[in-house]
C-alpha cells in the first residue's frame, strides 16, 4: 500500500461517491466551477491500489481514471482481470 494519485474527469456531485469511500481522500478540483465535467485530483494515502480501481469499476467511473486507463492500455494482464471482472459484474456475480 502507498500513495495514490490519480486524475478523475466526472460530474460535480461526483466526488462525494469517492468521499463516502475513502473518507481519507483529498480531492481538488483541477477545472473552472462552470464546465459540466470537472477534472479531479485525487490522493489517497495507504490505500490499495487494486481496491480503488475495483470501486471505480463497479461505481462505472474507471475509465474516467487516468491512472486506470493507463493501466488498461499498458498491463495486459491487469486489463484481462480487469474485463473479466467487468463480464462477471454484469452477469450478476463478483470476481475477485
Amino acid at each position: 500500500m502507498g500513495v495514490i494519485i490519480d486524475t478523475l474527469i466526472i460530474g460535480l456531485g461526483e466526488p462525494t461517491i469517492l468521499t463516502r469511500a475513502f473518507p481519507a481522500c483529498e480531492i481538488t478540483r483541477l477545472t473552472r466551477g462552470d464546465a459540466m465535467l470537472q477534472r479531479y485530483r485525487v490522493t489517497l494515502k495507504s490505500e490499495d491500489e487494486e481496491r480503488y480501481f475495483d470501486f471505480l469499476q463497479d461505481h462505472c467511473i474507471a475509465m474516467t481514471s487516468n491512472r486506470f486507463y493507463f493501466r488498461m492500455k499498458n498491463d495486459q494482464i491487469f486489463a484481462e482481470r480487469m474485463k473479466a471482472r467487468l463480464a462477471g459484474v454484469r452477469s450478476g456475480g463478483r470476481i475477485r
